[in-house]
Parts: C-alpha cells; structure tokens; sequence
C-alpha cells in the first residue's frame, strides 16, 4: 500500500500571474490520489523557493485512492518587481514526502503610479475639531469624506452642520457607515436618514474593526447591494489589505469589488492591496502620524487624509457616481 499524488491543474494563479507587491493571493492546485491508499492525516509541506508568507504545511482533505481533490495555499506577494516561484509536495503522518512536486509561479510588476496623485481629501468624524474652512480650501483640500453613522444607533452630531458649511464653500462633500456586525439594512437605512445623500454626495462603507467589531463579509455585501438598489450607484469600501483577508477566508470573490476601492495603506510608494480588487481609487495614506507626509491639513486637527488616483477633472467627474 502506497500513497501518491499526481498534479492535474492549476486552479488559480497559473505560472507568471501579473500581480501587485503585497498582494494577497490564494494558489488552488487540483490534484489526484494516484496511490492505493486513502489519504489520511496527509497535509502539503513547503520544499524550497519562494515561500511568500504560506505556513509550512497545510492539510490535505482525506481522499480516496483514484479520486481528485483540491488544495489551497494562503500567499502574499513579495514587496520587490520579479518573478518567484515555490515548491511544495505532499508528506504522510511521518513526514515522507510523495508525489509530484508542485509550485507556484507568480510575477511581481511594480504598478507605476498615475500621472498625477491628487493629495485633495480627508476624512473626519465629530472629535475632529474644523476650525476654518477657507484655510483648509487653501491648503489644497477639495473634497470632505464625514462619518454619517456607525452600526444600528450611532449618529455623528457634527455631520449635519459640516455638510452645510462645506457646501456653502464649494468643497465636495462625503458620507460614510462605520459598519458593524448586526443587520446590515437596518444599518443603511440609519446612514441614509442621516447622511441624506444625495446625487453629489460620495457615499462609503467603512470595514475595519477586526474580525470580531466589524462587518462579516455577507453583512458588508448586503449592505452595499442594498445601497445601490436605494440610490442606483455603488458605495465606495473603505479597507485594507488584512481586514479583507480577515472576512475572506477561503472566499475569493466577493460582490465589494463592484465598489471603488478606498484603501488604507500607511506606506510610501504604493498601497498593500487586496485581492479583490485590482486598483484603488482613493488611498488613505496617513491617519495623522503613520504614513508619509504631509500629515496635517490647515483649518482642522490631526486627520486621515487621502490621495485621488487622478486628475482634480477625474475626482470631480467621479464624486457623487
């Protein structure tokens, strides 16, 4: 009685996949008990190469001589341009290694940045204190993102006032949900008595939180599917790289890719993507310590604020869509 393994196809990621420094990805290879036994307590163990952050081993499902199977590594792509490969094969309860080896092969391209970055947004909530509008105008800052609501109660109590006043001094203006796990069309129905969006109004959904404070991933997709039946367009997702890996999983599609990415990345050069989407739209770059500078914007306290991946035309043309 032996055991074998045979590869039979690359799932996902096949050999040179383009993908971005810091992407997360996950390789599914199918392949074929072509031993004559059930595996049993077998798991994948990594041989050499590039290892991009998988664990050492991972389970192989119990399966039948003459039957397929698949199995899934969790990677991350190195931070550096080039092409990386890493072999695996599969071990019994001992630790002998059988089978074909297998690998992953991806190619790493650096995405130039666009033509021009617009460094024109923030992001505020009630504790941030907005002092004076025109110096914050004359800082540069052309767009407001507020935080509306937060879970089922929680309403911001300057939001109302600062959408006034912002209006008033031409600067556009924005609304967010701090999402939360609980019902999520009870939670849009909050935001959209409370931020009253309307057709100029940039509508988010915030996912952070851990993965035990905020939104599951079924939740977060019916919340934004709900908001685009209500107002015919797609919230922007604010997130980052590793609250998605948090709520994906195994999972590797997901309806919050039909959103504009609002990325949260505090790095220089480019921000750690997720990889459900393959570009981002706006990049919160500093939350007013961590990131590169410039922190601070003039007329308001410490705050996050944010490049446009545009020109001041593209971010006018793209508010309220």
């Amino acid at each position: 009685m032996t055991n074998n393994l045979k590869f039979q196809a690359d799932i996902t990621l096949p050999d040179d996949t383009p993908v971005q420094p810091g992407q997360a990805l996950t390789k599914t290879w199918r392949v074929l008990n072509n031993g004559s036994t059930t595996w049993q307590n077998c798991v994948l163990g990594y041989l050499s190469g590039e290892k991009m952050g998988a664990a050492g081993t991972i389970p192989l499902k119990v399966t039948n001589a003459g039957s397929t199977t698949e199995v899934s590594a969790t990677l991350t792509a190195p931070m550096t341009a080039g092409s990386y490969r890493g072999y695996w094969q599969a071990q019994d309860a001992s630790g002998q290694h059988f089978g074909d080896k297998i690998w992953v092969q991806v190619k790493v391209v650096v995405p130039q940045p666009a033509a021009i970055l617009l460094n024109a947004v923030i992001d505020i909530y009630q504790e941030n204190r907005l002092t004076d509008i025109e110096a914050l105008k004359s800082d540069g800052i052309k767009a407001i993102i507020h935080k509306a609501t937060e879970s089922n109660n929680f309403k911001d109590n300057q939001y109302q006032a600062r959408r006034t006043l912002a209006k008033a001094h031409g600067i556009l203006w924005g609304a967010y949900h701090f999402g939360r796990p609980g019902n999520p069309i009870e939670q849009a129905d909050l935001f959209l008595g409370h931020a009253q969006p309307d057709g100029s109004t940039l509508v988010a959904l915030d996912l952070e939180g851990g993965a035990t404070n905020g939104m599951k991933l079924h939740e977060a997709e019916q919340f934004v599917t709900y908001l685009h039946g209500k107002l015919g367009r797609w919230p922007v997702v604010y997130t980052s790289q590793s609250y998605m890996n948090s709520i994906m999983g195994s999972v590797t599609t997901t309806t919050l890719s039909q959103c504009p990415l609002w990325i949260a990345s505090y790095r220089e050069g480019h921000p750690r993507m997720p990889a459900a989407w393959k570009n981002w739209t706006l990049w919160q770059y500093t939350d007013g310590s961590l990131g590169p500078e410039p922190h601070a914007a003039k007329g308001v306290s410490s705050c996050d604020r944010n490049y446009f991946n545009g020109t001041l035309n593209d971010l006018t043309a793209f508010w309220g869509k």
